[in-house]
């Protein structure tokens, strides 16, 4: 593993850098994502406005699950890549354990976010629990 008196990295340090990097970005993005509750609209708003404030609000949730499909989907790549750099190059193995193992509970957030029925906004109890879940709306 060694060019011209240097040691080579494995390419899959590269590709959880990369993976990592994108966790980081689409983090920053997360923090990012804004949306302002209004008050609650009385019986005589028109229902245009309602919709347009339900749909905004759709809109934000959407966004945000985006946002956690990405992350979970990058740290999952990660986990793979780490485990390919332990077994490339021995030294790695403490970090990358750690890494792993620290990791280790997202399988079960991934199966939460695989249920494509629990999010599907389709009732309005569903949105206010994946939005008060997620810390936006108080208990």
């Amino acid at each position: 593993m060694a060019r011209n008196g240097k040691r080579e990295r494995p390419v899959c340090a590269y590709t959880l850098a990369d993976h990592l990097d994108a966790i980081l970005a689409e983090g920053e993005d997360l923090f990012a994502l804004t949306h302002a509750l209004h008050r609650p609209v009385g019986a005589e708003a028109a229902t245009e406005a309602v919709g347009e404030r339900l749909s905004a609000l759709r809109d934000f949730a959407s966004r945000l699950q985006v946002a956690e499909l990405s992350i979970t989907v990058h740290l999952m790549q990660a986990r793979v890549r780490a485990g390919e750099l332990v077994r490339e190059d021995r030294s790695f193995a403490p970090m990358a354990s750690l890494f792993i193992n620290g990791t280790a509970t997202i399988a079960d957030v991934l199966r939460d976010l695989a249920d494509r029925d629990q999010h599907s906004f389709a009732r309005g109890d569903e949105l206010v629990g994946f939005l008060r879940k997620r810390g936006f709306i108080a208990p």
